[in-house]
């Protein structure tokens, strides 16, 4: 859904900007209340309406929260944050770049410590992909991954995720070998953070086996399948769509083995594709990902995800 007055976004946007980078602590100190309190009644106001999903009355109380910012970067990054939010349910990703800019544009002129820029480097290195531009998202992803070990540690979920999208625009740009280290790496991470039965855990092990598969390199890729199996089974259960997608492609992978490679028949998992049920639970949300075509691409994830 795209939103009307992008002009006037960017043009009030950047007089924000301006405003803010060129003032002092006094000048902060001097914004007087009605302004407060005007600014405080639309911000409230277009929460709540994001809340309802009132996207274009959120919109309008933006936009007034922007005329009311003044001098203040408080405000200027909380509502720099909501216009994130609005953007990113709405899917304008053309408005959600400009905002996440200039949000970076803040930061970097009050000398935030670095480590804040990294969910905003994640999320521009989302929106590059989405957009199949992979050597941005790549340029992004790069400068994110410390930020992300610094400020979460290395093995950390955030990290993980990190990693699993930095290889994923690695293997897009025919870095193989990267590729191959990083998708090591967000397991090592996710094992670490979440466990080696976690969502997490099951699609870059699944993506490592779409990687071995592509290589043919049945034998690995197998066994990066039973491991997405076993925790998509565990996190999902045994009905979960995901769940049974995955064992479909561990059978079909390990028909075409060779006969010395392929597992005793003893440790094959016997599985037989259940009966629909009722009352069965909703499916669990996908954690968002690239637009790239595929059964298991990989995921971009805002430094927050838990």
């Amino acid at each position: 859904m795209k939103l009307p007055s992008g002009r006037r976004l960017r043009n009030t946007i950047i007089l924000s900007v301006a405003l803010c980078i060129t003032c002092t602590s006094s000048s902060v100190a001097s914004v007087g209340k009605p302004l407060d309190n005007q600014w405080l009644h639309n911000f409230y106001s277009a929460s709540k309406e994001l809340d309802q999903k009132l996207y274009k009355d959120a919109h309008r109380d933006l936009m007034k929260c922007l005329d009311q910012i003044g001098n203040d970067p408080v405000r200027a990054l909380t509502t720099i944050s909501l216009l994130e939010r609005l953007f990113e349910e709405t899917g304008d990703n053309d408005s959600k770049e400009k905002v996440l800019k200039v949000h970076l544009q803040i930061l970097k002129g009050y000398q935030f410590p670095q480590e804040t820029y990294a969910q905003i480097y994640v999320q521009l290195a989302e929106i590059y992909g989405a957009r199949e531009n992979y050597q941005k998202a790549l340029s992004y992803l790069n400068l994110a991954l410390p930020l992300v070990k610094k400020a979460n540690g290395e093995y950390s979920v955030d990290a993980g995720v990190a990693l699993n999208n930095l290889a994923y625009a690695e293997l897009k740009l025919g870095k193989f070998e990267a590729a191959e280290i990083h998708y090591k790496q967000s397991l090592d991470a996710f094992s670490k953070s979440q466990g080696v039965k976690s969502l997490f855990y099951a699609f870059t092990a699944s993506n490592l086996g779409d990687y071995y598969e592509h290589f043919d390199k049945l034998k690995l890729a197998s066994e990066y399948f039973q491991k997405a199996l076993e925790a998509f089974e565990f996190s999902l259960g045994s009905h979960h769509s995901l769940t049974q997608e995955m064992q479909d492609r561990l059978e079909e992978v390990r028909e075409r083995l060779r006969p010395d490679d392929r597992p005793p028949a003893a440790e094959i998992k016997e599985h037989k594709t259940p009966a629909k049920q009722k009352n069965v639970k909703p499916a669990v949300p996908v954690p968002r990902k690239y637009n790239e075509p595929g059964r298991f691409p990989d995921f971009a994830c805002k430094t927050s995800l838990t």
